[in-house]
């Protein structure tokens, strides 16, 4: 068997890197750690490189459509890693999970529609609403004994205001829950009740943490299943985010021909010539890979509680159920937003999101991406305990 090296710092400069190019821009620095990007610093497997290099080597990239055995792929892949039976019929290519939030809220909503989230959450579930003429409706979440809790009573009260759809970040992004089957009922059955259609974000599925389960929304029940439209994709499993390769699951014909049509229209429904291509390949070969990932990711978030808990504990370290990404507490510091952001950036010169960017809810906290070098994760970390014990001993 294989082993893969997850040790290996790989330089990315000079690659148009998003989290390195836009550092200046969002933090007012170049000179700081950048672990706010949700994409990973660890090589991309090379089963998929070497497929990306096979095709190259054809010596043509002209158009090209999803092989006949693409959506063949993601349904196996979806029964074995998530014991979901879904038709191949049901699933198609969408240009990245993002778009195909927008794609599906001009699909199934008019202007000045309401769409309900629940915050603290992804930014674009924040800013899709507005940037589509729709109103943006917010269920807070409850943060109880270091974990997020749903608040019923309010979502039942937004639901029943006028929502039309809800978009359910499903693990959730930031803080790593994953919702259990109870949650994930009671939710349904109420979108149900309401009228109300459910867009399930399911990004960070294939991530599940210490032997933890995800369930799909739609796989509840054949009557949730109709009423719910799911999107899932490689990109962040397989490290691939810059393929733009997603994929939407809708069991329900009607929602399926509708969401088909909106992508088409947008031209955005033939994906590309190597997406669909390491969609397929990572699906059928990545299943090694991806258990040593994750063993990687669970020993990374474990060295992060365990050096915080010892050396920086003003700060809380939210577990995740799932996911690569780490929800820090750091509101025992009593600084504002704007300076705990200050403080990260331009003190302990580590980069990672700033908490009130995700909504309400969010005030006071950080989101760190583990999914990099552990000798990274350990530098960050020696400069933000240097940083605090600085400050405190002025």
């Amino acid at each position: 068997m294989k082993q893969y090296n997850f040790d290996e710092v790989i330089d990315r400069t000079n690659t148009s890197a998003y989290k390195l190019v836009l550092m200046e821009k969002y933090f007012g620095s170049n000179d700081a750690i950048p672990l706010w990007v949700a994409d990973m610093d660890f090589r991309t497997p090379d089963f998929i490189l070497d497929a990306i290099k096979n095709r190259c080597d054809s010596g043509v990239l002209g158009y090209t459509l999803p092989s006949a055995d693409y959506t063949t792929s993601i349904a196996k892949w979806l029964k074995y890693k998530h014991d979901w039976e879904v038709s191949d019929k049901f699933i198609a290519f969408a240009p990245g999970v993002v778009t195909g939030l927008a794609l599906a809220i001009r699909a199934f909503t008019n202007p000045h529609d309401k769409i309900l989230v629940q915050t603290p959450v992804y930014p674009p579930f924040l800013s899709l609403p507005n940037e589509h003429n729709r109103e943006l409706v917010i269920n807070p979440l409850q943060f109880h004994s270091n974990t997020f809790e749903i608040d019923f009573f309010d979502f039942e009260k937004k639901l029943a205001s006028g929502v039309r759809m809800f978009i359910l970040c499903h693990p959730h992004n930031p803080g790593g829950r994953v919702w259990n089957a109870d949650e994930l009922m009671r939710m349904a059955k109420l979108c149900i009740q309401y009228n109300v259609l459910m867009v399930s974000d399911e990004i960070h599925a294939d991530l599940m943490l210490w032997g933890k389960q995800h369930i799909p929304l739609a796989k509840l029940s054949p009557e949730i299943a109709q009423h719910t439209i799911t999107f899932m994709a490689p990109s962040k499993t397989f490290n691939i985010p810059g393929l733009a390769s997603a994929f939407f699951v809708a069991e329900n014909p009607q929602l399926f021909a509708k969401m088909q049509q909106e992508t088409a229209n947008f031209h955005l429904n033939m994906g590309n010539v190597f997406g669909c291509m390491a969609t397929e390949v990572a699906y059928n070969e990545g299943k090694e890979w991806l258990n040593q990932a994750i063993h990687y990711i669970e020993q990374n978030i474990l060295f992060v509680r365990n050096y915080i808990e010892q050396h920086i504990p003003i700060i809380q370290v939210v577990v995740p159920d799932a996911s690569f990404l780490v929800w820090l507490d750091c509101r025992k510091m009593g600084l504002t937003s704007k300076e705990l952001k200050e403080f990260m950036v331009h003190k302990a010169k580590v980069i990672m999101n700033d908490g009130a960017t995700f909504g309400q809810g969010g005030e006071g906290f950080q989101r760190l991406n583990v999914a990099c070098p552990r000798s990274v994760l350990q530098q960050a970390l020696q400069q933000i305990e240097t940083a605090i014990n600085e400050m405190f001993t002025k």
